[in-house]
């Protein structure tokens, strides 16, 4: 089973350049949320991959984009909530707050 796609094609390692950006394939609920959250702390590439990788990790949440100063997820509110996927930024090292 694939980990990521991207632009069609199927990439069976999570391994990938900040300039390639992916979409996970999680199963979502009929009723997930979408929201941004402002990071402080991240300065390069190193800083968004980080933040990618801990956000891809967490049950219930599909990132959309992820950008120096900042991350979109969807998530599923049965499953995961806003100052969860905060702490899991901050568990990487930056600072996170949810909008």
């Amino acid at each position: 089973m694939p980990l990521y796609t991207r632009a069609g094609y199927q990439i069976l390692s999570p391994l990938h350049t900040a300039a390639e950006p992916y979409l996970e394939t999680q199963a979502m609920s009929s009723t997930s949320n979408r929201t941004t959250l402002n990071i402080t702390g991240m300065t390069c590439g190193h800083c968004v991959m980080s933040v990618k990788r801990a956000l891809g990790e967490l049950e219930g949440v599909t990132v959309e984009q992820v950008a120096i100063g900042s991350a979109t997820v969807q998530y599923d509110p049965n499953v995961v909530s806003p100052s969860a996927i905060a702490e899991a930024v901050s568990d990487a090292g930056y600072t996170a707050t949810a909008n």
